[in-house]
């Protein structure tokens, strides 16, 4: 888990490269609009994702290889 300073450093690095990439989108001459987006917070609020009956099947319809109720991976070394 992400302790405080951890998350605060990351939240100023963000806005830094999102302020830094919106400068060098106003020295561009052919863009002719404003960029740019002023939030409160920078990241989204977490949210609890549904129990999905449809997505599970799609997921086991998807997969290359399904034994039983689970999914089978190969394990790599890297």
């Amino acid at each position: 888990m992400i302790d405080k300073v951890d998350k605060e450093k990351i939240e100023k690095q963000a806005k830094r490269i999102m302020d830094d990439f919106i400068s060098v989108l106003d020295k561009v001459p052919e863009i002719n609009q404003e960029f740019g987006q002023e939030r409160e917070e920078q990241l989204r609020k977490p949210e609890k994702a549904e129990d999905s009956k449809e997505f599970r099947q799609r997921m086991f319809k998807n997969a290359p290889k399904v034994k039983d109720d689970c999914l089978v991976m190969e394990k790599k070394s890297w």
